[in-house]
């Protein structure tokens, strides 16, 4: 039970309480914690302070509000290492979760001059145009918006590429290998439309990146857009001193 003769204030008490649960395993990875009327009359406390603990644990990670259903205890963060040049599909199976993908957008398109620049081709030059929500045991975890030159790769239109890794279909049928990327990263607040394709709050923080990948000739073949939930993701590297 919370004290409220300690200094450690009542909001805090609540939330190592609840924290505690989670990582011993009393509430599992999508387990519905208490409301907030119940957790304010079991403990006695305000609605305020229910709410500074609950927003505490959302923050870090722990805890996921999904809208009319619900606060529930987080599945765990997918651990990815920058040094590593994967697909998503790589990703998901290494850590045994099952990929798919929503097809939002598949078509050939005018290059901007972001895209031309990043795949060394000419404004308004063709482009594929392939923007997917994927998924992970059919749980919305990054939107992407990948560039590919149109030519050689005009024959991926005609495939299917809802359950299908990017990468590995370039092995495939175009014989085309990433070898390495360069890769930007920032922490921004998600846009609306992003936020209702990973079904997260507008403005909640998300990792916003942009790679452009090279294949084994030190080609540019792929520029793409991603934002990934950061509720969902964490990433690490290692780093050597000189």
């Amino acid at each position: 039970m919370l004290n409220a003769n300690s200094p450690i204030p009542l909001y805090h008490q609540l939330k190592s309480y609840l924290q505690d649960l989670i990582l011993q395993g009393v509430l599992k990875p999508g387990e519905r914690i208490p409301t907030e009327k119940e957790l304010e009359e079991r403990f006695r406390i305000s609605r305020t302070t229910v709410r500074q603990a609950i927003g505490d644990l959302i923050n870090e990670g722990l805890l996921v509000r999904v809208h009319g259903k619900g606060t529930f205890v987080a599945q765990p963060r997918i651990q990815q290492h920058l040094g590593l040049l994967t697909s998503f599909t790589q990703d998901m199976e290494a850590h045994r979760r099952t990929p798919s993908s929503r097809v939002l957008q598949f078509e050939t398109c005018p290059a901007t001059p972001q895209v031309a620049r990043a795949l060394q081709l000419k404004v308004g030059e063709q482009v594929i145009l392939l923007k997917r929500v994927r998924l992970a045991d059919e749980q919305p975890l990054a939107l992407e918006t990948a560039h590919l030159p149109a030519e050689p790769f005009r024959a991926l239109l005609d495939l299917d590429m809802r359950q299908r890794s990017l990468y590995a279909t370039l092995k495939a049928h175009f014989g085309v290998e990433p070898r390495r990327a360069l890769q930007q990263m920032e922490a921004v607040a998600c846009p609306a439309e992003e936020a209702r394709h990973l079904q997260v709050s507008r403005g909640s923080p998300i990792l916003h990146i942009y790679r452009t990948t090279f294949d084994q000739s030190d080609k540019p073949f792929e520029f793409v857009e991603s934002y990934y939930r950061s509720d969902r993701f964490f990433f690490t590297m290692e780093i050597w001193s000189k």
